[in-house]
């Protein structure tokens, strides 16, 4: 009799932990793991890449007196470029671009989206193995991932309207974890 109360009680909690699970994040991460990839491997913003120097980027789009983020310790540095419209670069301790993210107009990707392009022409351009969120601040994503050359391609929109668009590596010390195998 104990014992059928203590499999039922741990049952409950397995599926209370769960359910919590679900709520705070899940969904999001289960929609990632089921998106198929995509070959983003030639994929560009304004024909820079991943990996690419920052300094090259910067240099030509004359961005200037960044917010630093200098993380060193951990293997990274963030350069933050304006505040309501800005670039963000996160690079490597080599100054090579591992995350690209803009609200400003002058970038877009080598599929010609870029900011204000309506969400319908990122499906044309990208196909539809993708996935659609909300993430943790309340933004609409659509993203696609490229699981051969660990690239992630985001597009936040508002209104059926993309507002940034942001390029990085997986596993590049932001965030990117592995769950059931799959890099999310």
């Amino acid at each position: 009799m104990k014992k059928i109360h203590v499999i039922i009680i741990g049952t409950l909690l397995l599926l209370g932990c769960f359910s919590i699970y679900l709520i705070l994040g899940g969904i999001n991460d289960i929609k990632q793991i089921q998106t198929k990839s995509t070959d983003l491997s030639n994929e560009k913003i304004n024909n820079f890449g991943l990996m690419d120097k920052s300094i090259n980027i910067r240099t030509k789009y004359n961005l200037q007196k960044p917010d630093v983020q200098n993380e060193k310790e951990d293997g990274w540095i963030g350069y933050n470029y304006g505040s309501n419209s800005y670039a963000y670069i996160r690079t490597d301790l080599e100054d090579q671009i591992i995350i690209f993210s803009s609200t400003l107009k002058k970038f877009h990707t080598n599929r010609h989206i870029e900011i204000n392009t309506d969400i319908k022409e990122i499906e044309k351009a990208y196909g539809k193995n993708n996935y659609k969120i909300t993430n943790d601040q309340g933004l609409y994503v659509i993203g696609y991932i490229d699981r051969v050359h660990e690239i992630r391609l985001e597009f936040y929109y508002v209104d059926k309207s993309v507002q940034e668009i942001s390029i990085s590596k997986l596993r590049s010390v932001n965030g990117d974890r592995k769950l059931f195998g799959k890099w999310i």
